[in-house]
């Protein structure tokens, strides 16, 4: 987790015209780890503890709240399902009477949404702004660096308040045995193993990778129900309903080769029942026509090959 990167990427400005001054925030929320945007993060903008508005990040991460009225205290919950929510403030209560600069004024902070971890407490953070804003006699947005400080401590020592050495190595061992798993398809076995991870440290990256095992058992579970019914219906010779499971199969898995090889086969038999009945009925180009489609599917099969040499010696 990067501590110094601790909320939102936010342009606060005054914006002054002939009507009431207002303030505008123009804000990218990103993710902590990777600091790519978030997309579908909220900001709720309270004006003096009330709800005033909700506002919903756009595909770059980027969020834009304009016509906020001065004299008003602000707090803006930033969160995302999955990850540790921030607040920010701002007071926007003028302590002067001199009228502000007809200018704007922005500032840039950088703040970025980590994963929950069960592993660390920040419920801290979800009563305490990280950063507090108000606006200086100036008419600058300043914010409070000793409170940015002491944030900055809590929020290391919450980091470093972790699990135990013992339990560490656990869940090193189960995350670590369940990814392999994966990778070798044995999701059943991954899954159990990553489960066990998860009671140790809930967190959003084992839960990511706990649906993306279970995605995967689903597809594997319904592929191998597919294939097994084609299998039977094969072998019972009931060709039109196994086509059917292992088309089924085909879109659930298309990289796998059995249903596309089964296929063929299937096609390769059919091909081969019509050229023998041609040949049985002396047709001999027919058959002669057929048997050639059926060696180019199947090249190794050498069943007909008496058969497909009769039909050239008869048509010649």
């Amino acid at each position: 987790m990067r501590l110094f990167a601790l909320l939102i990427l936010f342009f606060i400005s005054i914006t002054v015209t002939a009507q009431d001054p207002v303030i505008q925030l123009k804000g990218r929320i990103l993710n902590d780890d990777s600091g790519k945007p978030f997309q579908g993060a909220v900001i709720e903008t309270y004006k003096n503890d009330t709800l005033f508005r909700s506002d919903t990040t756009l595909s770059n991460g980027r969020i834009f709240i304009d016509q906020l009225p001065l004299e008003v205290e602000y707090k803006f919950v930033i969160k995302k399902q999955g990850y540790v929510s921030k607040i920010a403030s701002l007071d926007a209560r003028l302590t002067h009477n001199d009228p502000l600069p007809l200018v704007e004024y922005p500032v840039q902070f950088n703040v970025s949404l980590f994963e929950t971890c069960s592993a660390s407490d920040f419920a801290f953070m979800q009563t305490e702004p990280i950063i507090k804003f108000h606006i200086h006699t100036s008419g600058n947005i300043q914010f409070d660096k000793e409170h940015l400080k002491m944030m900055k401590k809590k929020m290391l020592q919450a980091k470093n308040a972790k699990l135990s050495a013992e339990d560490r190595a656990a869940f090193s061992s189960y995350y670590n045995n369940g990814t392999e798993l994966m990778k070798t398809k044995k999701y059943s076995e991954g899954l159990d193993q990553l489960l066990e991870a998860k009671k140790i440290v809930d967190c959003a990256y084992v839960l990511d990778k706990i649906k993306k095992c279970e995605r995967a058992l689903k597809i594997e579970n319904s592929y191998n129900v597919a294939i097994e019914k084609g299998d039977v219906f094969f072998h019972e010779g009931k060709f039109s309903e196994a086509s059917a499971q292992y088309k089924h199969a085909n879109i659930i898995k298309p990289d796998e080769e059995y249903p596309l090889n089964q296929l063929t086969e299937i096609q390769h038999k059919e091909i081969l029942k019509k050229a023998h009945l041609y040949f049985e009925h002396k047709n001999y180009a027919e058959a002669l026509e057929l048997y050639e489609q059926a060696l180019k599917l199947k090249p190794s099969d050498t069943s007909f090959e008496k058969k497909r040499t009769k039909c050239i010696r008869k048509i010649k």
